[in-house]
């Protein structure tokens, strides 16, 4: 459903939502490990987003994709 590069990530990740998964839109949220939302982007399809790290600690996060209130997607993200 989701694309997500570099992961492990440095000072960026990019996200684009797979042509194939038939979203037109969605919500990515960022969760730290104490379960708090960190980091959110709307995406849309065919575009990509780039987020910048802005001051997060290196460690390990959990993504989702959101639409309507369900999670579609959902992962894991490293920064280094």
């Amino acid at each position: 459903m989701l694309d997500v590069y570099p992961n492990p990530a440095g000072s960026y990740v990019r996200l684009a939502l797979k042509p194939l998964s038939g979203l037109k839109e969605g919500t990515w949220r960022l969760i730290d490990a104490y379960g708090r939302q960190v980091k959110t982007a709307v995406l849309r399809r065919d575009e990509l987003v780039t987020l910048p790290r802005q001051g997060l600690p290196a460690g390990v996060y959990f993504r989702q994709v959101v639409s309507q209130g369900a999670v579609l997607d959902q992962g894991k993200l490293v920064w280094e």
